[in-house]
């Protein structure tokens, strides 16, 4: 079997009282067989115990039994609604900016929530604050480039990574006319940066964005894209006590367009989120103890479909949906002795449906029974 641990965490699944905690060791990514020349960090993750892959192509895996969608997925605390590149074959993640891994199967900390199966939390690589390095590589059908160094040395770093395929070359050799017009390719940018402002303060910020483009000419276009940025201050009150604040951006969007006169149409959903978050760590002797809050809205787009006038397509465009998704928790982690640990937490979370927008009751038959309009920024349910 392959073992995917950090050497300094060779004891922590017997002495720590976290349990389910997976980390994955970047440096074991190259030891292992991968698709086309492409290190991929949830194909790793698709080998360890506990999980299983959803097939040759699939970049979703299932954790104990628990569904796709069930997994949380974050890059820089920021949700990654789309962990895909061309269908499943590749992922998200370009293994060059990324630092470190870790995937809760089970009894996830109280600091996280919204899913019921896992966690995969995923941190960019900070840069190096003393030297200018530059790297590559160039596989069958993509290649990377990575430059890092300081921006002020010792005090603070950036790290810049891009990622393209260049299937379209070979596409556009092609003698079929049908073929040569197509479109197969994606890329993805990774960047980050940090500059300690003293000793008591530090900000980060970091990005990512990322495109597919699949077509067939004449016949259909489709497109998709995730877009982060984290925005964060670490900041040290003393030797027991800091806090993160946290200010998060994350765009998903998804279009599909059909080319030919009869059914041309081009169709749209976006999923939008601006989240503030606030974590505070603090240690006593015996006590780790984790407590803050998050806020996230939501701006959910389902569907807009435009169409040309011979199209035989209907239009339609769905009401946008406005949410607020509110936690608080608290977590703490007891070391009673050398040999027996205490991990205990609680979380509490609240969403709000919000306008603008109008709202109905239906029956089970699914006829409407009553219709309301909320005016913007006004809330029409909450849940607890």
């Amino acid at each position: 079997g392959i073992v995917i641990r950090a050497k300094d965490r060779k004891n922590e699944n017997v002495k720590s009282a976290q349990m389910g905690l997976e980390k994955i060791d970047m440096k074991a990514l190259n030891s292992i067989p991968v698709l086309l020349g492409e290190k991929d960090i949830l194909k790793t993750i698709q080998l360890l115990p506990g999980v299983k892959s959803g097939g040759e192509g699939n970049t979703g895996f299932y954790v104990r039994g628990g569904a796709a969608d069930q997994n949380l997925i974050i890059l820089d605390e920021a949700v990654v609604y789309n962990s895909s590149h061309l269908l499943g074959f590749f992922s998200t993640f370009n293994a060059d900016a990324i630092k470190d891994v870790s995937l809760y199967k089970g009894g996830m900390p109280a600091q996280y929530g919204g899913r019921l199966s896992s966690v995969l939390d995923v941190k960019m690589d900070d840069g190096n604050n003393k030297e200018f390095k530059f790297q590559g590589g160039i596989g069958l059908i993509a290649s990377r480039i990575k430059a890092e160094g300081p921006i002020v040395k010792d005090k603070g770093s950036f790290m810049v990574s891009f990622r393209r395929t260049y299937i379209d070359l070979f596409l556009q050799a092609s003698p079929d006319s049908s073929i040569n017009g197509s479109t197969l390719n994606f890329y993805d940018i990774n960047a980050k940066a940090n500059y300690k402002i003293n000793d008591k303060n530090t900000i980060y910020i970091s990005g990512y964005f990322g495109k597919d483009n699949i077509g067939v000419k004449d016949l259909f276009e489709n497109n998709w894209g995730n877009v982060t940025t984290t925005f964060r201050l670490n900041h040290i009150f003393n030797d027991r006590l800091f806090s993160n604040t946290s200010l998060i951006y994350n765009n998903y969007n998804y279009t599909v367009r059909l080319l030919n006169d009869v059914t041309n149409f081009k169709a749209t959903s976006l999923v939008r989120d601006f989240n503030f978050k606030e974590d505070f760590q603090y240690f006593s002797n015996k006590h780790t103890l984790r407590f803050g809050l998050n806020a996230t809205h939501h701006r959910i787009s389902p569907i807009d479909i435009t169409t040309s006038q011979e199209s035989q397509v209907n239009p339609l465009t769905q009401e946008k949906r406005y949410g607020l998704e509110t936690a608080v928790y608290v977590s703490d982690e007891w070391a009673v002795n050398e040999k027996l640990n205490f991990l205990y937490g609680a979380r509490l979370a609240a969403f709000s449906l919000l306008g603008p927008g109008n709202f109905g009751s239906y029956d089970a038959a699914g006829n409407i029974l009553s219709s309301e309009k909320v005016s913007d920024g006004k809330f029409y349910r909450n849940y607890l």
